[in-house]
């Protein structure tokens, strides 16, 4: 976490999940706010929901939710490939979706 730390201020809120999550709240306490959500589909679940309440607070556009994976994850994926997919079909799947280019 410490190569980390300088971007804590930019950070609103991170959803954790897996395996290294409670390590993760662990050195997250006190410094950033965070939410244990076990698996991705609630982890993205839960940030669309709260980049949906805070966008409505927000002037000069959206909010905004970062995928930014800390560890392998194999716990949960085959490789980094299976998890990015799986995260692209949820989020396209998501209430008001729409695909930018050809990463969204």
């Amino acid at each position: 976490m410490a190569p980390l730390a300088p971007w804590f201020e930019r950070i609103r809120h991170a959803f954790l999940i897996g395996e290294s999550s409670e390590l993760f709240a662990g050195q997250l306490e006190g410094k950033l706010a965070y939410s244990r959500c076990g698996d991705l589909k609630s982890a993205l679940d839960a940030a669309h929901d709260r980049a949906q309440r805070e966008a409505s607070r927000l002037t000069g556009g959206p909010a905004v939710v970062l995928l930014s994976p800390a560890c392998a994850s194999w716990d949960q994926w085959k490789s980094y490939e299976h998890r990015g997919d799986a995260f692209r079909s949820m989020a396209r799947a998501l209430p008001g979706a729409r695909v930018l280019g050809r990463a969204a």
